[in-house]
């Protein structure tokens, strides 16, 4: 898959250099969620979204808010909604100056320091406080297939 030509900045979690985080778990036709509580992420998938049984993998990034989901190039049925909580990384308790894109990494190998070149921009959105000083909770995103995903801003 070619690049979009926008190229995006990975957000850093709150805590710098945290440990690298890896869950499995096996997925069915019924559908199910992996998380993963030390990161904030949630992944939902729905009925239907495979066929058999699926071992997935997601991986967290020691530096950057992004995630290596395996088996790569898997295509999901129907679309999987993941959901990441902004309190475990650099935008907690900060209002946002940019918007907050997910974002399809193609090449694994590609460094998320600096401006990194994007494939795809994933449906998102991002959930705030209410009040009068609405704070981002989390963001939330779409996907339809694994490979590598990073929450990033302009």
């Amino acid at each position: 898959m070619a690049s979009t030509g926008v190229a995006l900045e990975a957000l850093w979690w709150k805590d710098w250099g945290r440990d690298v985080v890896q869950v499995s778990k096996t997925i069915d036709s019924s559908g199910g969620t992996i998380s993963i509580p030390e990161t904030g992420l949630t992944m939902t998938f729905p009925q239907g979204a495979v066929t058999s049984p699926l071992t997935i993998t997601v991986t967290s990034d020691a530096e950057y808010v992004a995630y290596k989901m395996e088996p790569a190039g898997t295509k999901f049925l129907k679309d999987v909604t993941v959901s990441q909580s902004l309190s475990t990384t650099e935008v907690a308790g900060e209002k946002l100056t940019k918007q907050l894109s997910a974002a399809y990494i193609a090449d694994d190998t590609v460094s998320l320091r600096g401006k990194v070149p994007v494939s795809e921009l994933e449906p998102s959105y991002t959930v705030f406080s209410s009040g009068s000083s609405p704070l981002p909770l989390a963001h939330v995103w779409i996907i339809k297939h694994f490979s590598r995903y990073m929450l990033a801003s302009g």
